[in-house]
């Protein structure tokens, strides 16, 4: 009896450890299963820093953030007219940077200039003038087939004065000369429309000096928003005493690179009444223009349709300008 409670006590006593030694994870296990002992104590909110705490006393910050819309990308530019701009000018409402404003995209600065102050040729087709003047300020000379000289001067940016004649050859006194002027009546992106007055006359001959006076206008229609190319349609009214002419024409210049156009010019002359009824005809005149800021230089050639057989004859005219803006 004494050997089996001896023995009873000493299994207690090594039982009681193991027992507590299994009994330990499993309190863990159920400790780490419980809801209660799972959730971790949380942190305290950080402190904002100094300087952004909020004006209202107790207000806390929301625990979701607050949705934010993405920006909206800025508006493209608007298409803009190039003759509302001078050459590298930003419109008014271009945003400013570091750099200074932006400018848009769009043609480069040579296209955009105004086509009067790139072609020296621009007031005239061959013979037929166009519905332009030179620029205001602007100093020109020309010259018709090397011999016919002439020199102008613009007025103001619509209105044009020009001399043209030609020097007395070796034993001769006659003085051919004209005066004209002209004026831009209408200057719109589709069209232009200009009058012409001129005074002709010779001086010089045994008779003295005889004078004429010719008025007419004309219409360029532009066939592009730069008007480098264009269709010219004009007329003139002769009176030369009794005799009275009608001269009517059309001409045609067509862009083909920033220095070279195409021409066409038909010509028609009618005489009125009953006197220089033999001053009349229709001719055609081809040719190609090389024109610059400063220089031009037009090649035709004018037939007459109503005689066929008859030669050709070459045309040349020149001009050379300064003052340009």
């Amino acid at each position: 009896m004494n050997l089996r409670a001896a023995y009873f006590v000493l299994l207690l006593v090594g039982f009681v450890p193991l027992r507590r030694a299994r009994a330990e994870p499993q309190a863990g296990s159920a400790a780490s299963a419980s809801p209660s002992s799972s959730v971790a104590a949380p942190n305290p909110p950080a402190p904002p820093p100094e300087g952004t705490q909020p004006s209202t006393p107790g207000y806390t910050e929301p625990s979701t953030p607050v949705y934010v819309p993405p920006p909206s990308a800025p508006p493209p530019y608007p298409s803009y007219a190039p003759s509302a701009y001078p050459p590298n000018t930003p419109p008014r409402d271009a945003p400013l940077t570091d750099a200074g404003p932006v400018v848009p995209p769009g043609p480069s600065p040579s296209l955009l200039r105004d086509h009067r102050y790139a072609d020296a040729h621009v007031d005239r087709v061959v013979l037929l003038p166009t519905g332009e003047t030179h620029p205001e300020g602007t100093l020109y000379f020309s010259s018709y087939e090397i011999v016919v000289l002439q020199a102008g001067y613009a007025l103001s940016d619509r209105t044009q004065v020009t001399l043209t004649g030609m020097p007395p050859l070796r034993n001769e006194t006659v003085l051919p000369f004209d005066l004209s002027l002209k004026t831009v009546l209408v200057r719109a992106p589709e069209f232009r429309v200009a009058a012409l007055g001129s005074v002709s006359g010779i001086s010089g001959t045994e008779i003295g000096t005889g004078v004429v006076g010719r008025a007419g206008g004309v219409v360029q229609l532009c066939l592009e928003w730069t008007c480098r190319s264009s269709v010219s349609l004009g007329s003139s009214v002769v009176l030369a005493g009794p005799a009275i002419f009608v001269g009517n024409a059309a001409g045609v210049v067509v862009y083909a690179s920033p220095h070279i156009s195409v021409l066409l010019e038909v010509d028609e002359a009618i005489p009125i009444g009953t006197f220089g009824n033999e001053f009349n005809g229709i001719a055609v005149a081809p040719g190609v223009r090389f024109s610059g800021e400063h220089f031009a230089l037009d090649i035709a050639f004018a037939h007459r349709l109503d005689v066929l057989e008859g030669p050709g004859v070459p045309f040349l005219a020149a001009t050379y300008r300064v003052g340009t803006k």
